[in-house]
């Protein structure tokens, strides 16, 4: 079946080259930009996260570890806040 302008209006998509892209230009500055971005994201929003989740883990498990709190549930949170920590600083 052919295209006519009178059955359908668009025409049919043709494949577009490589060349035929308008992608932008890799510049210096935006080199530098994506690095500073992967050391603040990467490097110190995650850390600062990953430190704030082993010191929330660790107080939650000497809390819920206590005499007082010690059941079987809160033993396997326990278990878990233990296992995050693990994870976090692995």
């Amino acid at each position: 079946m052919n295209w006519t302008e009178e059955e359908n209006p668009t025409p049919p998509a043709t494949p577009t080259l490589p060349q035929d892209l308008d992608c932008p230009v890799e510049t210096e500055e935006g080199v530098r930009l994506v690095a500073l971005s992967a050391y603040w994201g990467e490097g110190v929003a995650l850390v600062s996260v990953a430190a704030l989740g082993v010191l929330g883990n660790t107080i939650s498990g000497v809390i819920l570890a206590s005499r007082a709190m010690r059941n079987s549930f809160n033993l396997l949170l326990v278990a878990l806040a233990v296992y995050d920590n693990t994870y976090l600083v692995r």
